[in-house]
């Protein structure tokens, strides 16, 4: 309903653009009919103007954007994201930033931890995952950085995993 209005302001906004170019052209100089032209074609511009940036928000808007806005937020913070950081990055409400990420924690996208007094969807498929070497019959742990391939422990091969 609102994208067809805002489409129905363009319509009018273009035909106050024509009309005001007409009067402009059709004036013979005269400062009345010059002046009506002017001010149709200011408002005709100014209309078009309006309604081609309430056509953006409401794209910004649109369910499928803001979840994918989400997604990559939550990229750049590191696979972790609040309702709040959301709501500011994006410019929503908080309504419908809660309901943007409770839509993709139903899709499995995410998940949600609790922490002291706020509540974190954890995007896991975004975290950054850190390679250790570890050994597999003692259970020590060594940097990937290290040389070693035995465990100085017990002697066993060290076998690299993500954490």
């Amino acid at each position: 309903m609102k994208r067809s209005s805002t489409i129905l302001l363009i319509v009018a906004a273009i035909v106050l653009i024509t009309f005001g170019l007409i009067f402009l052209m059709g004036s013979q100089g005269k400062g009345t009919i010059i002046l009506t032209g002017m001010a149709l074609l200011a408002g005709g511009i100014v209309l078009v103007g309006w309604a081609v940036n309430r056509l953006r928000r409401l794209a910004q808007l649109d369910p499928d954007q803001l979840a994918t806005d989400a997604v990559e937020l939550a990229q750049r913070l590191g696979g972790e994201v609040t309702v709040a950081q959301v709501q500011a990055e994006l410019d929503v409400s908080g309504r419908l930033a809660a309901q943007v990420l409770e839509r993709l924690r139903s899709e499995e996208a995410c998940y949600v931890e609790h922490r002291e007094d706020r509540t974190v969807f954890v995007f896991k498929s975004l975290m950054a995952s850190k390679a250790t070497k570890r050994c597999p019959y003692c259970g020590a742990d060594f940097s990937i950085r290290d040389a070693k391939r035995q465990c100085p422990n017990c002697g066993a091969m060290l076998e690299i995993t993500k954490v």
